[in-house]
């Protein structure tokens, strides 16, 4: 999205429906949907990431990206969720990018400032982590 401007990339995302569902990489399906989200739309993001998802279901960055939407929503359940299994794919697959996972999945889980470490605690063992 080189000019960044939210409505001629909405427009043509109305105008191509369903231009992104032929993509054959994961990374566009991500690109589409954080542009959604930078212009706070969640909705729309969930559903090109759950697309995206169905294609490509060992995508970590899909599993990231959808773990964004969630917690832009306010679903901190459902964004650790996704935090959590985009950190397992990326083990696994060795994906250098599992440093920035473990970061949004601590985001997600630490809600309010916290000046006693056991309540830090909590949270993360809420989660199983």
């Amino acid at each position: 999205m080189k000019e960044d401007n939210y409505e001629s990339f909405k427009f043509f995302m109305e105008e191509f429906n369903g231009y992104y569902e032929s993509k054959t990489r994961d990374l566009w399906f991500d690109r589409y949907a954080q542009f959604y989200l930078k212009y706070h739309n969640p909705d729309k993001a969930l559903e090109i990431f759950n697309i995206g998802l169905m294609k490509f279901p060992n995508s970590s960055l899909i599993l990231n990206g959808l773990g964004d939407a969630y917690l832009n929503k306010g679903d901190k359940k459902q964004a650790a969720i996704s935090y959590k299994k985009a950190i397992g794919l990326a083990k696994k697959n060795s994906d250098p990018n599992l440093a920035t996972y473990e970061s949004n999945l601590k985001k997600s889980l630490i809600t309010v400032t916290l000046t006693n470490k056991n309540w830090s605690y909590l949270i993360y063992n809420k989660y199983q982590l």
